[in-house]
Parts: structure tokens; C-alpha cells; sequence
């Protein structure tokens, strides 16, 4: 079934897919298991801590968008046990998250460790 544009309500996807959009104007978020998609959308800034990658699967997905024109978004991975990490580090992540409309995806391993693979 083709899609007319890529931001579709979620009764027009095939049966079976599901995706959790939330958009945040809080300046802190914790995202959880199900979360899909996070768009962030606050002139400070928005810290997310991502779900500790043992509460997903391997190869669980999360987008984070920065839809604000002002502020960057900090994704921090989560603490244990394990403590987690993004790309090998414990520190937060923003590449690809500090203008107006940035995402990055991140994949979980499912044991401590969360890779991102894409920002724009």
C-alpha cells in the first residue's frame, strides 16, 4: 500500500506497524520502550535519556528530531545497571541534533549500547 507522504496517521499504515510519535516541549524527557519517533521542540533545549537498551530489543530503533529553531537536543544514554552508552561514550550526543530540524536514529544493541547511524 503506497503512502501519500511520509507523515501518515498511524490508520493508514499496513496493519501491524505501530509508531509512537511524541513531540516534547519540555526541556527534560526520559523516552521509554515505546517510543518511536521524539521530536523536540523548546528555545532551551531538550535533554533525552534513552531507555536503557536491555528494556529493547537488539536493533530497536528511536529517531530523535530537533524541530526547534533555537536550542539543541542532548540524547544521554541511560544509567544501569548497565550503564549504557552512545557510539562507545557515556557522555551526551548531539551531532546532528543542534539546528532546527536535525535527527539522528539510534540503534540499540539490546545489552549496553546504543549506535547512531544517521543525522542529518
Amino acid at each position: 500500500m503506497p503512502l501519500d507522504s511520509p507523515f501518515q496517521p498511524l490508520s493508514k499504515f499496513p496493519s501491524g506497524i505501530a509508531l509512537a510519535w511524541n513531540s516534547i516541549t519540555a526541556t527534560t524527557y526520559t523516552a521509554s520502550p515505546q517510543d518511536s519517533i521524539i521530536q523536540t521542540n523548546n528555545a532551551a533545549g531538550t535533554a533525552v535519556t534513552l531507555p536503557l537498551s536491555t528494556s529493547v530489543p537488539a536493533g530497536f530503533r528511536l529517531t530523535i528530531i530537533n524541530a526547534g529553531a533555537a536550542g539543541t537536543t542532548t540524547a544521554t544514554p541511560s544509567e544501569g545497571p548497565p550503564d549504557d552508552t552512545i557510539n562507545g561514550s557515556d557522555a551526551g550526543f548531539t551531532t546532528g541534533l543542534t539546528t532546527q530540524w536535525g535527527s539522528v536514529v539510534f540503534i540499540s544493541d539490546g545489552v549496553s549500547n546504543w549506535v547512531a547511524v544517521a543525522g542529518a
